[in-house]
């Protein structure tokens, strides 16, 4: 949950200090939504090489309660704890772009 904070202010300080280069793409005419379609793209990629990083460490961790009967409910939880993280991700990601991009380059919220 920690890191899912941590990628917000990442994202916010690499939005802006890359402010120069969205003012160039505005400059010659590259769509705003282009420019977001970039971003989030990019946001999706830490988020998803995140959770796969972190559900292998995961599993590799809980390894030894999976051998004998499949345990369900360890599973489970351990999908909707992903889930969950995921979502908290995007909405860190979301503030971060907020502040970053947002507000520096002239968009109104």
């Amino acid at each position: 949950i920690l890191g899912s904070a941590g990628l917000g202010i990442v994202t916010a300080r690499n939005l802006a200090e890359r402010r120069g280069e969205f003012g160039v793409l505005r400059t010659i005419g590259i769509a705003h939504r282009v420019s977001r379609s970039i971003i989030f793209k990019e946001v999706r990629s830490f988020i998803g090489w995140g959770l796969v990083i972190g559900l292998l460490a995961s599993l590799i961790a809980i390894l030894p309660a999976l051998e004998g009967t499949p345990p369900t409910r360890t599973l489970l939880g351990l999908g909707v704890m992903v889930i969950l993280i995921a979502l908290n991700s995007l909405l860190w990601a979301f503030i971060g772009y907020i502040v970053g991009y947002r507000r520096r380059s002239g968009f109104g919220v």
